[in-house]
């Protein structure tokens, strides 16, 4: 089964102005892709700094789904893309 995720125009428009020129947006010092593990390394001390004890697997599903819900999604199509 196919599920259409519709995005918002500043998607692309982030992406475009990015410095990567690929499918990543957050780049490194060093101006490459991070990984999605260095990312997580790097919001995991973040919030140890900040004396948060989270991470960023929690807040980005979250995040992702209350944007999504916010914007009209339905129950069945919540279901469908977060599970």
């Amino acid at each position: 089964m196919w599920v259409t995720i519709l995005t918002l125009p500043e998607l692309p428009a982030t992406l475009d102005a990015g410095p990567t020129d690929d499918l990543a947006f957050i780049a490194a010092g060093n101006g490459n892709p991070l990984t999605k593990e260095s990312l997580g390394n790097l919001f995991a001390e973040a919030c140890r700094a900040a004396g948060v004890r989270k991470s960023a697997h929690g807040l980005r599903g979250k995040a992702a789904a209350a944007n999504a819900a916010n914007h009209g999604a339905t129950v069945a199509e919540l279901e469908a893309i977060f599970g």
